[in-house]
């Protein structure tokens, strides 16, 4: 089941700013989608997934909705971690 945009109590992001660099003519849907999911992201999220698992050693054994999970509910330093691998794949 996809999460509301803004179950987090975050208003919603507007569909300009919810595009994708690689499909630009499909919004982003869903957070967990986006993180998770996205194949123009793999290999950056394979580097962002080491990063955490050297921060986390039980993180590689984590469903991806508990990942997903962990990423919302993280340190500072890990929601900085995640932010970078936002940024580079958001306009």
């Amino acid at each position: 089941m996809a999460l509301p945009l803004n179950e987090t109590g975050i208003p919603p992001t507007a569909l300009e700013q919810r595009i994708c660099n690689a499909y630009p003519n499909k919004p982003i849907e869903d957070k967990f989608d986006f993180l998770m999911g996205c194949d123009q992201a793999k290999y950056d999220r394979n580097v962002l997934f080491c990063e955490i698992a050297h921060k986390c050693s039980n993180f590689r054994s984590l469903s991806e909705r508990n990942k997903f999970i962990y990423f919302m509910s993280a340190s500072d330093m890990i929601i900085s971690i995640v932010v970078q691998f936002i940024s580079k794949h958001l306009p």
